[in-house]
């Protein structure tokens, strides 16, 4: 029994720690907390809405990218989204927003916001809505673990959104090689958010 209160206290003392341990990663994305407002303000926006705050440790980052993937079966289709903003103050607050929406089941569009204490740039695309897509009985979304660290030059997947009509759709939580990507868009429709510092 004593045991067992030691591993328990362990346990929480090392849940509580965690974001309080220093990272050496250039950058750190974590998903934002948002009051309730907030959250139930964004699932009014879009049909999928991710907000994630971005902690700079490097001061040579000038530049931050986010951007959206399309992939059907497992095959790259098109990148449909990608913006990126520079910024000078590495201290500054970033967060990096990505909201999808679709419209009349004939078209949608993903909202692609960079967020800094200075300002913010945004980017909005419109495509197609597969009629197919619409007709799944499936769809699953959601980020990868958080939080994700990032390195100069080395973009991260940060969330996706799967349709399917398949029974069981399974996401990795970590994607850290080529096959873990696969597995993710091994679907038909998968739409994968990532992000890149410069």
């Amino acid at each position: 029994m004593r045991k067992l209160i030691l591993l328990t206290i362990t346990l929480i003392f090392v849940a509580c720690t965690a974001d309080e341990l220093p990272s050496d990663a250039d950058a750190v994305v974590d998903e934002a907390a948002l009051a309730n407002f907030e959250g139930d303000f964004l699932k009014v926006l879009g049909d999928h809405s991710f907000i994630y705050d971005v902690k700079i440790n490097n001061d040579d980052i000038q530049e931050i990218v986010a951007y959206v993937d399309y992939y059907e079966n497992g095959e790259f289709i098109e990148r449909i989204a990608d913006l990126s903003t520079y910024f000078s103050d590495s201290n500054a607050d970033v967060s990096v927003a990505f909201v999808q929406q679709t419209f009349q089941e004939t078209y949608e569009k993903w909202n692609v916001a960079i967020i800094d204490d200075s300002g913010s740039g945004a980017l909005e695309t419109e495509n197609e809505y597969p009629q197919l897509r619409h007709d799944m009985l499936s769809a699953v979304w959601g980020s990868v673990g958080m939080p994700v660290n990032l390195s100069m030059g080395d973009p991260q997947v940060i969330a996706y959104v799967i349709y399917s009509d398949e029974s069981a759709i399974s996401s990795p939580s970590v994607l850290e090689t080529d096959e873990d990507l696969q597995e993710l868009t091994n679907y038909e429709y998968v739409y994968v958010l990532s992000m890149d510092i410069k």
